[in-house]
């Protein structure tokens, strides 16, 4: 298999994720910061994989139309409990 296949492969589903958002920001709330409290830590993220998967999907396929959905997701990323 070579590299991009491989590439291909693993984006499969964070690019799918990112066609989703894309076409409904009602999907945004999936990837919003939800605080998860821990004994293991206790600022865990439970949307913070979703919200991974559509930033790498991303590096590899951006538009100018996903401005607002990228402005959305480091809003998110940046996110701390009070």
């Amino acid at each position: 298999m070579s590299a991009a296949e491989e590439q291909d492969r693993l984006l499969r589903g964070p690019r799918s994720a990112l066609e989703r958002a894309r076409q409904d920001p009602a999907t945004w709330d999936d990837l919003a910061y939800c605080a998860r409290i821990t004994d293991e830590d206790p600022l865990a993220d439970r949307n913070r994989a979703a919200r991974f998967a559509v930033l790498w999907a991303l590096q590899y396929d951006r538009r100018a139309q996903d401005l607002p959905l990228l402005r959305f997701l480091l809003q998110q990323q940046t996110n701390l409990l009070p």
